[in-house]
């Protein structure tokens, strides 16, 4: 069941409402995508980031994972050498109508982003029990 799908944007400052990452340098996270026959879950690899940096919304059929500040170090401090790159995690897919958007439930644990994306009851398998005669 393919109900997610990358939406067709360039790169992620290019999508509607990024407007606000473009300062920052962004960068596409690797993910897994698991199917269970309850939900869809994706797992975004986001090292050094804490939960209240993160955003997870759904807008017109796209989920947008926004991980990470962009922010500079402290005033009055730098790196004497940075071999990290610094800046916000972006990733987007297109949602279908058989996940239950208003259900999206996400958990960030050592550096991993699991977001969750339950399927309508309709969407999930049933199965039929058959009596004998």
């Amino acid at each position: 069941m393919n109900q997610l799908s990358k939406p067709t944007c360039v790169s992620p400052a290019s999508c509607d409402g990024a407007s606000e990452v473009k300062k920052a340098r962004t960068f596409e996270p690797p993910v897994d995508i698991l199917e269970t026959p309850q939900d869809l879950q994706i797992l975004v690899n986001v090292p050094g980031v804490q939960a209240d940096e993160v955003q997870v919304d759904v807008d017109q059929g796209i989920l947008t994972i926004r991980a990470g500040s962009g922010k500079e170090e402290a005033p009055g401090s730098g790196f004497l050498l940075q071999e990290f790159g610094r800046g916000v995690y972006v990733r987007r897919f297109r949602v279908g109508n058989a996940l239950d958007t208003a259900a999206i439930q996400a958990k960030l644990e050592s550096g991993v982003l699991r977001v969750s994306l339950p399927k309508k009851d309709e969407a999930r398998p049933l199965k039929i029990t058959v009596d004998g005669a």
